[in-house]
């Protein structure tokens, strides 16, 4: 098979580069701008993203240092419920009993006597407290990269094994649903088997037909760039998303320097007002011209794939920067894309399959992001606005169901088994009990005194976890990544 993908950003390159290693005997084409323009600012990745660059083909002590990769051990969320209140999002507890068909929620539900926050010990206080990260278990972490560092490795790495095209595409010619070929600006015609869109919200390559996600979302516009350390104490494990009166502001550290930016709703706040609230917030840190305004209309579409043009990146959807859903999408896309190719599978039977199951991971991602917004306190014009619109999902009012619900082990572990989600209920139960949503722990099969034996049990483990973490610092420096100036 002959593949195209058009688009040569992260999404272009990323999916050429996965498909190429699983699928070698397949002949991809990347046909690129002559001139680009990438937003170049860091980029905050899901705990599955060094899942991928190891099937991608790429090993982690090359691409660490190559992409100014850091460790993201959680998200840190101050201010979100209230002014001085701090959400922890966790990516990972490995913590079950099979003896009694119990997990950590079991037992902190059924004595709370510890805070959130002592439930996540070692990924809460080693990385936000002390900078440090696990080296053996580096399963349970995602990172930070420079999206522009990270698109270069991996040119780099696959030109050799794919054909690359620098030419801007001036004409898509149709027959139905499909491409014949396309016109590229040098008068050369490119044809395919398949079409990847990677294009971004241009969406070069077909109409999408889009599910409008204004209504259930509160954000799109971004003012984003880069911003110098001031001192070592900036370099973190972590990714903070600081709730402002705007609406909220993304502080992503790489290697040498911050990708931040501030996330807002530009009907409220005039994209101009934003870049100066934006360079007062970092102390002038950052010029206005040296950021880059952003904007959006959230969005998914119902046809990801259609004849054969395949959409994935941002001409897929994207809903906002809150969580990384851009990028989990993005991967889920290139996975299963992959796999339809594999099996040989790529009738309009599996083309309905790609997108039912890709509209479901962005249906669970919009619920996710949706939640962040509930019950806030805060109050500006921006956060006023979120309160009298905020409408919970479905599937977040079920959630509390399970919270309240004394038997709500039996529903996560369903729950569980349902493979188009993103996010896994430990994250919503982490968010929403620091949200103060309230837990039934009521008619637990198993007494107090062993939950609180098992807690005891859990924080042991942790502790030992935590005193053999190392300085996130010199781990980064041990890859030969960049050394601090």
């Amino acid at each position: 098979m002959k593949i195209v993908v058009v688009g040569g950003g992260s999404a272009g390159w990323m999916t050429a580069a996965y498909l190429k290693n699983k699928l070698p005997k397949h002949n991809i084409t990347v046909v690129d701008k002559e001139h680009g323009n990438p937003v170049g600012v860091g980029e905050a990745t899901i705990i599955d993203f060094a899942q991928y660059m190891e099937e991608a083909g790429f090993d982690r002590e090359e691409w660490i240092p190559a992409c100014r990769a850091t460790v993201k051990a959680g998200i840190l969320f101050p201010n979100w419920l209230r002014k001085g209140l701090e959400v922890w999002h966790p990516f990972f507890i490995n913590f079950y009993d099979m003896q009694n068909d119990a997990d950590i929620w079991d037992y902190w539900s059924a004595n709370k006597k510890y805070p959130y926050k002592d439930y996540a010990i070692m990924m809460y206080d080693s990385a936000v407290r002390h900078n440090k990260i696990d080296p053996n278990d580096l399963s349970s972490y995602a990172y930070h990269v420079d999206c522009g560092a990270m698109v270069q490795y991996i040119q780099q790495k696959i030109s050799s094994h794919i054909h690359l095209i620098k030419q801007d595409v001036i004409h898509v010619e149709k027959q139905g649903q499909d491409i014949q070929h396309l016109l590229l600006k040098n008068g050369q015609m490119v044809h395919a088997d398949l079409f990847i869109d990677c294009t971004g919200f241009q969406s070069l390559l077909k109409k999408q037909d889009r599910v409008d996600l204004s209504k259930r979302l509160f954000c799109d516009t971004a003012v984003a760039g880069r911003v110098e350390y001031k001192d070592e104490s900036e370099f973190v494990p972590y990714v903070v998303c600081d709730a402002v009166d705007h609406g909220w502001i993304w502080k992503i550290p790489t290697q040498d320097r911050m990708g931040s930016g501030l996330v807002f709703k530009r009907s409220i706040t005039d994209p101009v007002e934003a870049v100066a609230y934006f360079c007062k917030y970092w102390n002038d840190r950052i010029k206005p011209d040296q950021t880059k305004v952003i904007d959006w209309t959230p969005y998914y579409s119902r046809n990801f794939w259609e004849g054969n043009i395949v959409s994935i990146g941002l001409s897929g959807g994207f809903i906002e920067p809150l969580e990384s859903t851009g990028l989990s999408c993005m991967i889920k896309g290139i996975k299963h894309l992959e796999e339809r190719i594999r099996i040989g599978y790529t009738d309009q039977n599996d083309r309905n399959y790609y997108n039912t199951r890709l509209g479901c991971y962005y249906e669970n991602a919009i619920d996710f992001v949706n939640m962040h917004y509930s019950k806030t306190e805060l109050s500006s014009k921006f956060w006023d606005y979120v309160k009298e619109n905020h409408t919970p999902s479905d599937y977040q009012l079920w959630m509390e169901d399970v919270m309240r619900d004394p038997g709500f082990r039996n529903h996560v572990a369903v729950q569980t088994q349902n493979t188009n989600t993103i996010f896994h209920p430990s994250s919503w139960f982490a968010w929403m009990a620091q949200f103060e949503f309230e837990f039934n722990p009521e008619k637990h099969s198993f007494k107090t005194e062993i939950a609180e034996s098992k807690l005891l049990d859990f924080y042991a483990e942790e502790q030992s976890r935590k005193d053999r973490c190392v300085d996130h610092k010199a781990y980064i420096e041990s890859f030969g990544g960049l050394k601090w100036k």
